[in-house]
């Protein structure tokens, strides 16, 4: 890596050691603050994390920052808006505002960014007073990079010059929107950072960044995960990581890159402390520490908060607006029988007149109380503004689709209107034993009609075999608004009863 020296030294390479002990090599002292997958919680609420009282958020956050007293720079991980309706109604520009409110010095963008549009990202970004990076997005027609974002950045801080590159997952290209006249193409995000790496270094830049929407995978990494990247360019010393909001106690290591993530929904920052020589450019010590957004102890920006609730006023009307009744509280227990769920996978099937419905896993989020049910919960429950998708199935593939569900713990799915039993010790394939289709055998000849988001066919979690299907039919419309017909017809909502996939 090139070095600036704080100062010019008349010793050449040869006798750099020498230099270095006369005191030419300095240490440099800089503080990184990250955050990530805010998702569109921008102001402080109770939670567990603070033993049930107000924490997290944007004006937290800043009352944080203020307290610094040493040189920082504040990144941010992406999925900035995209989860709460009040970031989502808000399609990205709330979150810019307070962003640009707290100071943040760069963001990369998640997938959740690009959910109201291209262009409408576009227009979001435009007001923000930090760079958006994103090296690896291009416009797909032009071949440029995409012109709402820079490749990277090169800031000062601590007297040290730094390199930050963005960089988002390779499966985003799956979940972009396509518009009229308008494209976008994710490329290889390790090649990217290595040319983007050499960009940098030419520029005397001391210590690199990645902030990356890439993520963290369970077990041995492939060529889409963050240590993937710190392993394939190890010029990067610091890797602030989004997309699966993990919350990391302790960095992750690879090589000679610290990994960093800082959970979800702004309950937490992460904070870095870092000594870089300015002699070889490496972490002399790295300290790090997940710190929670505690408002009783660092109480909020009177501004900021004031933002926030600003934002959340502009929503607020329509999403107190009743929209149905729960008879009893249906609880979300997650896969495989998770009884909001299945009323969800129940909903879309009963609406399409299907013979099955599915909700993709990871999804169907929070619970629902007994008693009035609000336009709010809504969003609270299926958060992505995927539509309603017909599909006409063979049995064997849709039994195939079903089979690689089990495979693949981020692809499984809840069911309406099956009933199916499975090995779990079996071979991978051969899992499944049985599925009856309102109560008879599922033929593998026979053809049946399915209701699911469209993501199911043509997203980030799409599945191979659904594909497959003889017939697609897209009702744009929004599983959000399906639902909430679902409880209006219903009159008072109920957990549904029986479990779906049986463990044999």
């Amino acid at each position: 890596m090139r070095i600036i020296p704080a100062k010019r030294c008349l010793a050449a390479a040869a006798i750099a050691a020498a230099a270095a002990a006369a005191g030419c090599a300095r240490t440099h002292t800089v503080v990184v603050y990250s955050t990530n997958n805010v998702k569109g919680y921008f102001w402080a609420r109770p939670s567990p994390v603070f033993g049930g009282k107000e924490g997290g958020g944007f004006a937290v956050l800043a009352n944080l920052l203020r307290s610094e007293t040493k040189p920082k720079l504040v990144l941010m991980g992406g999925d900035w808006s995209y989860g709460s309706p009040e970031g989502m109604l808000t399609k990205g520009e709330g979150a810019v505002e307070l962003m640009n409110a707290a100071g943040y010095t760069a963001a990369v963008p998640g997938a959740g960014e690009f959910a109201f549009g291209i262009r409408q990202f576009g227009e979001a970004v435009s007001k923000a007073k930090f760079p958006v990076l994103c090296a690896n997005i291009y416009d797909a027609k032009k071949g440029t990079r995409a012109d709402f974002c820079r490749a990277s950045a090169v800031v000062e801080a601590g007297g040290v010059r730094i390199g930050i590159i963005g960089l988002v997952s390779a499966s985003l290209g799956h979940s972009l929107p396509r518009e009229k006249g308008l494209s976008l193409r994710i490329k290889n995000p390790v090649e990217e950072a290595k040319r983007e790496t050499a960009e940098l270094l030419k520029k005397d830049v001391k210590f690199i960044i990645a902030l990356t929407h890439i993520g963290i995978k369970e077990g041995v990494p492939d060529g889409d995960d963050d240590r993937a990247l710190a392993a394939a360019v190890p010029e990067i010393g610091l890797i602030i990581s989004g997309k699966n909001a993990m919350e990391l106690d302790r960095p992750l290591q690879a090589a000679n890159t610290y990994i960093v993530q800082a959970g979800s929904r702004l309950l937490y920052a992460g904070r870095m402390e870092l000594d870089i020589s300015s002699y070889s450019g490496k972490i002399l010590r790295f300290r790090y520490k997940l710190v929670p957004l505690e408002k009783d102890r660092y109480g909020q920006d009177p501004r900021l908060a004031r933002v926030a609730e600003e934002v959340r006023a502009r929503v607020a009307k329509p999403l107190s607006r009743t929209v149905g009744r729960a008879a009893a509280a249906i609880p979300n227990s997650g896969w495989p029988d998770s009884q909001l769920a299945n009323w969800t996978a129940d909903c879309l099937r009963r609406w399409g007149k299907a013979d099955v419905g599915m909700m993709p896993v990871n999804l169907v989020d929070g619970e629902i109380e007994e008693g009035p049910v609000a336009e709010r919960k809504l969003y609270e429950i299926y958060p992505p503004d995927d539509r309603v998708m017909f599909l006409k199935i063979r049995g064997a593939d849709l039994r195939q689709a079903l089979e690689e569900t089990l495979s693949a713990p981020d692809r499984r799915v809840f069911i309406g209107g099956a009933k199916i039993t499975y090995s779990p010790s079996a071979p991978a394939g051969s899992r499944i034993k049985d599925i009856e289709i309102d109560g008879d055998k599922l033929l593998d000849s026979k053809t049946y009609h399915v209701a699911a988001p469209d993501r199911m066919v043509s997203g980030e979690g799409s599945s191979s075999s659904l594909v497959h299907a003889i017939e697609f039919a897209n009702t744009r419309e929004p599983v959000r608004k399906v639902l909430g017909w679902c409880m209006w017809r219903e009159r008072a909502i109920r957990p549904p009863e029986g479990g779906r996939w049986l463990a044999r």
